[in-house]
């Protein structure tokens, strides 16, 4: 049981630099003390998980005579997160932070930046953050109604804060202030939108508190919040592309063409992946005449089968869910950067795109297979069309 001696480590190293762990700053008592609420944490989080399907654990990474970042004596945290939320870079979470005063408590939409050193973190987190904000819940719907009325009624304050590890202090009254912050233009794609409670280290030897309780608590609080906040397969699809982009353009350091063999490789195998489902390409070849639907370029070797709705098993490999594109076009296409209006067949590029020979076949028209059965679906193309706006909407 976690007790209030456990917590004077957070103050008593506070100032300690980089490897306090390794240099025996941190006394052997005070390694276990760590090491005990580490394991607490990450109890805590555990039986959150196993109370209900579709979620898991993630915790600090913290080793008893290593301590965290730098061998530094640092906050120490576990988490309940979504399943596969790894597009979504782990985000939302139930925390559990444990710091000098105490335990917070609480659950984030998504860690603020300044929380991070790693830039290519943050520039995946700027990705990822507005389509968070776009999909939560407006303050007037019944989710967050019910979440502000449980908060209201707990005898313990909660907190609304930008940030996470704020202490006694919030920047906004309520939940709903909280709330509409996110789905305001003001809000910031760096991140952060918590709730949070703390509870001070003389509380926690009270036989009256148990973590795991707390864990079961915040399941119910907030369960139903996380699960709304899981990606679509078009978001899935739009942050796997931007995922590959950003790798692709990732600095090398002096490109060696006598080393390219590996790099010639690497780019074989993306365009076999690119232009794999070779029935799906084969038949929407014979469908569009060996033209691109938008560009009209007839050069094979660069046109690719699009889905419209994502690829997701067989079933959507149909002519009807596909387009031909020139590779450059399928990539602004999945990306939410071009759509086509569904009733018109009317091409929309986005203002986010800025050359002007993309901005050429704006409200030009598709070209359309001259078999009536081959045609995009409306309801596809309808779909596709949303994604671009919420991408227009959220830029």
């Amino acid at each position: 049981m976690l007790t209030a001696q456990h917590f004077e480590v957070f103050e008593r190293y506070k100032t300690a630099g980089a490897h306090a762990f390794s240099n025996d700053i941190v006394s052997l008592d005070d390694k276990q003390r760590y090491s005990e609420i580490h394991s607490s944490l990450i109890n805590a989080a555990k039986f959150g998980t196993s109370l209900d399907n579709g979620f898991e654990f993630w915790n600090s990474r913290f080793y008893k005579d290593g301590g965290v970042q730098g061998q530094r004596p640092k906050d120490l945290w576990s988490a309940i997160i979504n399943e596969d939320s790894e597009l979504f870079g782990r985000y939302p979470q139930i925390y559990f932070i444990a710091n000098e005063l105490g335990l917070e408590i609480g659950f984030s939409v998504a860690i603020h930046e300044a929380d991070y050193y790693d830039e290519d973190i943050k520039i995946r987190n700027r990705q990822i953050v507005p389509i968070l904000y776009r999909m939560f819940p407006s303050a007037s719907s019944d989710i967050v109604k019910a979440l502000s009325n449980s908060l209201e009624g707990d005898e313990r304050k909660w907190y609304f804060g930008v940030k996470s590890r704020q202490g006694l202090k919030g920047d906004f009254e309520t939940l709903g202030d909280l709330v509409n912050f996110i789905k305001s233009s003001a809000a910031s794609d760096k991140g952060g939108g918590s709730i949070y409670k703390i509870i001070p280290p003389s509380e926690l030897a009270e036989q009256a508190f148990n973590l795991e309780d707390e864990a079961q608590k915040m399941m119910a609080l907030f369960g139903p919040l996380m699960r709304s906040l899981t990606p679509s397969a078009r978001d899935a699809a739009y942050l796997t592309a931007q995922n590959a982009l950003n790798e692709e353009h990732t600095g090398v350091d002096q490109f060696d063409p006598k080393d390219s063999s590996d790099g010639r490789t690497f780019k074989m195998q993306k365009m076999a992946n690119r232009l794999g489902q070779r029935k799906f390409r084969e038949a929407l070849l014979v469908a569009y005449e060996g033209t691109c639907a938008i560009s009209g370029s007839t050069e094979v070797s660069v046109l690719q089968a699009a889905h419209i709705s994502p690829y997701d098993g067989s079933k959507t490999n149909n002519v009807q869910n596909g387009l031909l594109l020139r590779a450059d076009i399928h990539n602004l296409f999945d990306l939410g950067l071009i759509a086509i209006e569904p009733k018109t067949y009317t091409i929309v590029v986005s203002d986010r795109v800025t050359d002007s020979t993309y901005k050429a076949y704006n409200h030009t028209k598709i070209k359309l297979p001259e078999k009536k059965h081959h045609r995009p679906s409306r309801l596809s193309l309808q779909s596709q069309f949303e994604f671009f706006t919420e991408q227009t909407t959220s830029s």
